[in-house]
């Protein structure tokens, strides 16, 4: 008899290793079914025989599904399936302790903290991260070890956290923690007031979650107390020196092969390291090695590289590991190895825990390089329920990449909450609240998340997919089960989505109109790349033909009052044609049949018309012929419908192009282009008269009339482009100026006489085109001729100047816009400053400005820079801080640099002059109030001198190893910058003496001090070199120092040789 529902709808597997566990597993699973759970499963291990037996995804799913398993309860994890249950399906496996504590506690414990694996060494630690001291790559790789090691992330302290991560003490969460007191709380159920306990937090280095991973061992003695935070200042050498000490060379330890015992899982693997991967120097050390011991080569690459020559030089580079899907090396990587295996650095790590190179096509979403965030914090703030251990993880991940947050607990801030089914408090509450108007909380599914992250668009969560709380149903449908190489899930058939597919189209018979009825009243709402809702139903062949249609019914009404012989007493040659009753019927009894015919005649009585016929709206035409040309536009492929809406886009703007220059022309030559016109047209009816089966004569008055409209021909001419659409019955035409599509008349199957005024249209066999028939439908046959003819007449006077010199007009237009919205919000201000600053930016400014924002620091006299280029005689930087960024570097070279500026001077002068409230008659900004610190006025006047920092140091040469941070280009430009003439790039496990170049110190005024000067990364190569030079060159100066050495050298503008600080190796003359 149940006594809770504590594990209402839960499924769960007991896992029994040998005869022995018996008892207990039939104990816990009795104790599992008086708490309401759903199923539970014993399955006793060692009955089966596993050497024969696939022990993967699917064996599982079919073995014990198709429900999901909830819980694996288990002692150990020792048996074949494990990586496939915690890494795969992301089930958790937790002991049998979980079970009997979680009933004491009433509520679902930690699984972490019950895991049998004995790598969760962190398995009772809840540890925040601090984003202030690390970037986004260094986050992800920190919390990606922090998880295999069966830690939990928290994205908030509290008195249950127990480590707090950061870089340095001057973090600010460290103050923000210092703040934090729990104070006191009453009881209310004893009215006795009680004192919080005050929590004492670790403050650790990062190197305290490395250590763990690397040595599988816990953390003890010396080594512990120096992965504890220094409260002190710690200069970056002695943070070096703690990396060094803690993790530098030591080897992998045995505990850690008991664990991981491939020690050969990236061989025959070559990793492409991006340049976006922007890690801390000894974390990319770390990273290397990791690769390295696995057997696996890795070359860094850098935004400067060649990356042909690189891939030539190595051949054998197979994948490629960046944090952004946007990075431009990705694009060129992709243009030239497509078959590279493209993943992140949790990529990496996900298959350290399979202990199995996997594509990446094969893992998670999350495994790939990231794209950029869809969401604001505002719009995505997310509780979840109903998931357990690695399945939190993966949804914090997949929020947070998004752009959103992610919070364990329910509340009016939350937007969303992720569930996949309906029990549950958080569920019931949130309903509860979706019905706030002014607060709801939308509750949907994890398939919501992953679609919107695979399709990198905003999807509507009230769609049907993602309102499926029954998702337990199925395990194929657990949480990060969408891969790389799945486009959706599936979905329960009560809940299928209705997709459009254009290529099975052509497989299908055309839906009836009841049946069109009911699938648009039946639509579900789906959304285009941009987010914009669509119609699932409805098509690009139905938007193209309404608006062919539209496009025409405009051009007939705009220019029918230009035309010297009125158009009331005739149709418009882009209005509906008059059919008479027995042409109608003919093609009624070829409804059937291939082709469909359509009959337009012109003579005397149809003048006495009335208006309203030929007026008639151009969207209303009859369900059949609608019907015809869906069927006709279905036999196209996809390609064939991108490729045509960009010929008719293009077509419809050379044609009103065409219509510009015509009417801007002079009066001789436009007066010549006629007459060619008309001749052409006499030489076409001749022909035409000739080649009819009926000697049916054309009016004087029709001939008349074709004249007339020859010079709005062209107006038609965007929609009756002469490609392979369609095609047509058509009159021949002059080989000099056109080729005639065809040279036989298309015959229905019923005798009908062909005259000059009808016209037959019968679809292409193969690549027909929608917009050729729909201008076809519309336009008499003669205009379609002049327009074929016109077209090419004109063709060599609209070419792509013209096109360009139309976009230099239009954004023309609207730099005249924006400068006079611009004047018009600075015109309240009697004097406006002239700051002369030609800035770049750098860790600011991120989303950019709007453009009228731009326009008026323009007017200001402020420019900003994309990149840094000579020619731009820069004098500006903006930036937080001081920072060791390529930008903020070259800055401190600009000849001169006149202001290093914080962002929030354009912050608040924007603000100034944006203000409504403040009646300024000046703009009251002191450039002084926003320098940065520690860029003094000593350091801006160096700016001013003939000579750069290191051509004062008579160090022009200088030698740098090529596995260096950040990339030898990026650095090597950093050093030209500032006065570095040659630098040369040493591969240092295959360097010689003759590689390393000296520093030219016999062209130097005062006298060199170092003849060789080199920059390396580790101690190892410090050793080398120095052997290399003393062996050859016993008595010559050697400086050896790290790249924190140019960098504090660049900060100040002055080389100190007398510090020693970041200096690895000083050899001076006696």
């Amino acid at each position: 008899m149940s006594t809770s529902l504590l594990f209402e709808k839960l499924n769960f597997l007991i896992l029994v290793a040998a005869d022995a566990e018996l008892p207990i597993a039939h104990s816990t699973r009795k104790l599992l079914m008086d708490n309401s759970c759903n199923n539970c499963q014993i399955y006793e291990l060692y009955n089966e025989n596993f050497k024969d037996v696939k022990t993967d995804k699917d064996w599982f799913m079919k073995k014990f599904g198709p429900q999901t398993v909830h819980f694996v309860i288990s002692n150990t994890i020792n048996f074949p399936f494990y990586k496939v249950v915690y890494f795969d399906l992301l089930i958790p496996v937790v002991s049998h302790t979980w079970v009997q504590d979680s009933v004491k506690t009433k509520r679902h414990l930690r699984t972490n903290m019950y895991s049998p694996n004995p790598f969760h060494l962190l398995r009772d630690c809840q540890v925040y991260i601090s984003k202030s001291s690390f970037n986004k790559c260094e986050y992800i790789l920190y919390s990606d070890l922090l998880h295999l090691l069966g830690g939990t992330l928290v994205n908030y302290i509290s008195n249950r956290t127990t480590h707090v991560i950061v870089q340095s003490p001057q973090d600010p969460i460290i103050a923000t923690v210092s703040k934090l007191t729990f104070g006191s709380f009453s009881s209310s159920s004893t009215n006795k007031h009680t004192e919080k306990p005050l929590r004492e937090w670790k403050f650790v280095y990062p190197i305290w979650i490395l250590y763990h991973f690397k040595m599988a061992k816990p953390l003890k003695g010396e080594l512990a107390t120096l992965c504890e935070l220094d409260m002190q200042d710690t200069s970056e050498e002695q943070l070096f020196a703690k990396w060094e000490e803690v993790i530098g060379d030591k080897q992998t330890s045995s505990s850690q092969l008991t664990l991981h015992p491939n020690k050969t899982l990236f061989k025959n693997h070559h990793f492409a390291i991006s340049p976006d991967l922007n890690f801390f120097t000894p974390l990319y050390w770390f990273l290397k090695g990791f690769i390295e011991d696995l057997d696996g080569k890795v070359t860094p690459l850098s935004f400067s590289d060649d990356l042909k020559s690189v891939y030539q030089a190595f051949p054998d580079i197979d994948c490629y590991i960046g944090h952004s899907a946007n990075s431009p090396i990705l694009e060129k990587t992709k243009s030239i190895k497509p078959e590279i295996h493209v993943g992140n650095v949790s990529w990496l790590f996900y298959m350290f825990a399979l202990q199995k190179f996997t594509p990446v096509s094969q893992c998670k979403l999350i495994h790939q390089p990231f794209h950029a965030k869809l969401f604001t914090s505002k719009e995505l703030t997310v509780a979840y329920t109903n998931y357990f251990g690695s399945q939190r993880f993966y949804i914090q991940r997949l929020v947070e990449i998004l752009g959103g947050l992610s919070t364990p607990e329910l509340t009016r801030k939350n937007t969303h909450l992720i569930t996949k089914s309906t029990i549950g408090k958080k569920f019931k509450v949130a309903k509860k609240w979706s019905l706030d108007p002014q607060n709801a909380i939308i509750v949907t599914n994890h398939m919501w998340l992953e679609q919107c992250y695979m399709n990198n668009s905003k999807l509507n969560p009230k769609d049907s997919r993602f309102q499926n709380f029954k998702l337990d149903d199925n395990m194929g449908w657990n949480i990060g089960q969408i891969g790389m190489d799945h486009s959706s899930l599936p979905t329960p058939k009560n809940l299928s989505m209705v997709t459009y597919d254009t290529q099975s189209i052509s497989e299908k018979p055309p839906p009836t109109n009841d049946q069109m009825d009911q699938i648009n009243d039946n639509t579900n709402v789906l959304s285009k790349k941009d987010g914009t809702p669509i119609s699932s139903f409805e098509n690009s062949i139905d938007e193209k033909i309404d608006k062919l249609q539209k496009i025409s019914g405009e051009v007939a009404v705009t220019h029918s009052g230009d035309l010297e012989r009125s158009f009331v007493s005739r149709p418009s040659r882009a209005s509906f044609p008059v059919v008479d009753s027995k042409k109608s019927n003919l093609q009624k009894k070829d409804s059937n049949s291939d082709i469909s015919m359509e009959t337009e005649v012109f003579c005397e009585g149809h003048e006495k018309r009335e208006e309203k016929e030929f007026t008639k709206p151009i969207t209303e035409y009859d369900a059949p012929k609608k019907q015809e040309i869906r069927e006709q536009s279905r036999k196209k492929n996809d390609i064939d419908y991108k490729k045509e809406e960009e010929e008719t886009e293009l077509q419809v703007q050379l044609g009103q192009r065409t219509k510009r220059e015509i009417k801007t022309s002079k009066k001789n030559e436009k007066e010549k282009e006629t007459n060619e016109c008309h001749i052409e047209v006499d030489q076409m009816t001749n022909e035409k008269q000739g080649e009819e089966s009926t000697g049916k004569l054309i009016s004087t008055e029709d001939v008349t009339s074709k004249k007339d409209t020859d010079k709005f021909s062209h107006l038609f001419e965007g929609l009756s482009d002469n490609d392979d659409h369609i095609n047509d019955e058509k009159p021949a035409v002059n080989s000099k100026y056109t080729t005639p599509k065809t040279s036989q008349n298309i015959t229905s199957g019923v005798d009908t006489p062909t005259t000059a005024q009808t016209q037959v249209f019968m679809p292409s066999s193969g690549n027909s085109r929608l917009a050729k028939t729909q201008a076809a439908k519309r336009l008499h046959t003669d205009i379609e001729s002049l327009n074929e003819f016109q077209k090419n007449f004109k063709r060599k006077r609209i070419d792509s100047e013209e096109i360009s010199l139309s976009q230099d007009v239009e954004r023309s237009n609207n730099n005249k816009e924006l400068a006079t919205k611009a004047e018009k919000i600075l015109a309240r201000f009697n004097e406006l400053p002239n700051y002369d600053l030609k800035a770049v930016c750098t860790g600011c400014f991120h989303d950019g400005f709007n453009e009228v924002d731009i326009e008026i620091l323009n007017q200001l006299g402020i420019k900003n820079f994309d990149n840094i280029k000579e020619t731009d005689k820069l004098n500006c930087i903006f930036a937080p801080k001081i920072l060791r960024t390529e930008k903020f570097l070259k800055s401190l070279s600009f000849e001169p640099l006149k202001f290093a500026l914080k962002p929030e001077f354009i912050i608040d002068l924007l603000k100034q002059i944006h203000s409504k409230k403040d009646k300024l008659s000046q703009i009251n900004i002191n450039l002084f109030d926003y320098e940065i610190n520690g860029i003094n006025e000593s350091i801006i006047s160096k700016t001013k001198l003939p000579t750069k920092v290191f051509e004062r140091a008579n160090i022009r040469c200088i030698n740098l190893v090529n596995d260096i941070p950040g990339g030898v280009d990026t650095i090597g430009s950093v050093l030209k910058a500032h006065g570095i003439e040659k630098i040369n790039v040493l591969r240092s496990k295959k360097c010689t003496f003759e590689d390393i170049i000296p520093n030219d110190v016999s062209k130097q005024e005062n006298g060199g001090i170092f003849k060789y000067v080199l920059i390396v990364t580790k101690a190892s190569q410090v050793k080398k070199f120095t052997k290399l030079i003393n062996d050859r060159d016993k008595n010559e100066t050697i400086l050896i120092v790290e790249w924190n050495w140019c960098v504090e050298s660049i900060f100040h503008l002055n080389v100190d040789f007398t510090s020693k600080k970041n200096v690895l190796y000083q050899k001076k003359n006696n």
